[in-house]
């Protein structure tokens, strides 16, 4: 499905007001018809040619970044809203998304080991599951569906967007490279599941361009965010 990402793609009103008084004081000012401060992701166009999205957090702008005005290929597993757990997340609601169809992939953490493997029993067996530990650290249960990434999602629209986006936000940069970069990687992945896809790198410290967008397309992360950050990599 191709869809224009401009308006409002998910918002909700802080519900916990006491987080937002205790982290944000009072608030922003991006607020519901009651005056509560909003969370969510804001996406508007001050420009021609570029959007800009705003992620809310107490009715603040939390991050912003900018990306080019075209439609973006989109999915249920890649919906704006699993950008509120580019910080991390409840371990609760990350199970429900990804339960739910939502994400694709999620990582559950306890400092407890017995706590962590209460997590692997509760996931369901339809799941593919790793269940490891950060040493020093937390025990952690990383999940996801176990069908190929490339019957959850339709890889050569994910690779026609990159390719489109790429043409306006990075015109001079090696483009039959990247371009080659990206086809090659998704044609690789298609063929595994989320967590194996995620797994075969370091995704907590990625880097390159090819892992900036496997680390997107594994946790759900809609493409115009992905696209954003690998712009600002290769231009650093």
């Amino acid at each position: 499905m191709m869809l224009p990402i401009t308006g409002l793609r998910w918002m909700r009103p802080e519900t916990d007001l006491s987080v937002a008084t205790k982290v944000y004081g009072r608030g922003g000012p991006h607020r519901d018809a009651e005056g509560r401060p909003l969370e969510g992701v804001l996406v508007t166009k001050p420009g021609r040619s570029n959007l800009l999205v705003r992620i809310l957090v107490g009715g603040f702008s939390n991050t912003s970044f900018r990306c080019p005005d075209l439609d973006y290929y989109t999915h249920r597993l890649l919906d704006p809203s699993n950008l509120r757990f580019v910080a991390g997340g409840g371990n609760n609601e990350l199970v429900a998304v990804v339960m739910d169809g939502r994400k694709p992939v999620a990582s559950v953490g306890e400092w407890k080991k017995a706590d962590a493997a209460r997590w692997r029993r509760t996931i369901p067996s339809r799941f593919e599951k790793k269940f490891y530990r950060k040493v020093p650290g937390a025990w952690f249960v990383d999940f996801g569906p176990k069908q190929p990434l490339g019957s959850l999602l339709d890889i050569n629209a994910v690779e026609d967007t990159y390719a489109r986006a790429f043409r306006v936000v990075a015109p001079k940069y090696r483009q039959p490279a990247l371009l080659d970069l990206i086809h090659n990687r998704l044609t690789y992945i298609a063929k595994k599941t989320p967590l194996t896809a995620l797994h075969e790198y370091d995704w907590a410290n990625w880097g390159t361009v090819d892992d900036i967008m496997t680390t997107g397309l594994c946790l759900g992360y809609p493409l115009f965010s992905t696209i954003a950050r690998i712009a600002s990599h290769i231009r650093a």
